[in-house]
């Protein structure tokens, strides 16, 4: 019998289709489901929500996602740290009256059924991995506490929100009580993860998608370096534009390229 695999619910780097991709070359029955379009338009299998505020036809669909997980597969992957049922979020710092109470109605709904996805799924028998990617696990608090230099100290105060830290810790918990394996994309998550979480490296790069260019070395053209960050503050932005002036005074003749707010095949082109 030929393992069943589903990665669900996030498209985030593109990392769960990666996957899915090359478990089927392996041979392996591997879908990669999210719920929401990617706002870079990584390749997805398949994407559930076409239309963000019909939020009662999508709560629909997520449950069905919930039975096709029970039905028709063996394995269910999990990525971004995030569970099919719906989970609570964070309360905006500032908002309107009408976002507020509708964030407060979800988080009641959510809490009742948070999670509870992973016990089910366990009874039916079914594998359960999870991998870690970023501020699915990220928490400010020890960031600031154990890191000299981190990314915290380079975003707004509203980037981490009150509570998200002690969330996220939660989260981690109900996922190491059901998970038979956790990974993570970035090695600084292991410090917040449970010891027998294990590193691995992102799988959305698919080397026979790449092929070399026309231009070669010795060409005669200027180098070009490219950045192309998702979050200015996070990726550190204003310390490489800071470099690349730097470099250039001092003699290095090259070109930089800023690409931002690109679908991702725009950018692979690019590069």
């Amino acid at each position: 019998m030929t393992l069943r695999i589903l990665h669900c619910p996030t498209s985030v780097a593109g990392n769960a289709q990666g996957l899915a991709r090359a478990e089927r070359k392996l041979g392996l029955q591997s879908w990669a489901v999210s719920f929401t379009e990617s706002p870079f338009h990584y390749e997805m299998d398949e994407v559930l929500w076409k239309n963000s505020s019909d939020v009662i036809r999508n709560e629909v669909s997520r449950w069905k996602l919930l039975w096709r997980a029970l039905r028709d597969y063996d394995v269910i992957h999990f990525n971004f740290g995030m569970p099919l049922l719906p989970k609570r979020v964070d309360l905006p710092s500032a908002s309107s009256q009408v976002t507020g109470v509708l964030r407060t109605a979800y988080n009641a709904y959510s809490r009742l059924v948070e999670f509870r996805d992973l016990p089910l799924l366990k009874r039916f028998g079914k594998a359960i991995f999870v991998t870690y990617q970023g501020d699915d696990a990220r928490q400010a608090d020890y960031c600031r506490a154990h890191f000299r230099i981190n990314a915290t100290d380079e975003v707004g105060s509203d980037y981490y929100r009150p509570g998200s830290d002690e969330r996220k810790r939660r989260e981690i918990t109900s996922f190491d009580r059901y998970a038979d394996g956790i990974y993570a994309l970035n090695p600084d998550l292991l410090y917040v993860l449970p010891a027998r979480a294990r590193f691995l490296p992102y799988a959305h790069i698919d080397l026979d998608q790449w092929r070399p260019s026309d231009h070669r070395p010795g060409t005669g053209r200027r180098p070009l370096v490219i950045h192309a960050p998702s979050h200015r503050g996070f990726k550190g932005t204003r310390h490489i534009l800071a470099a690349v002036e730097r470099i250039r005074s001092e003699g290095v003749e090259f070109d930089f390229m800023l690409v931002e707010n690109l679908p991702n095949a725009k950018a692979r082109k690019i590069y």
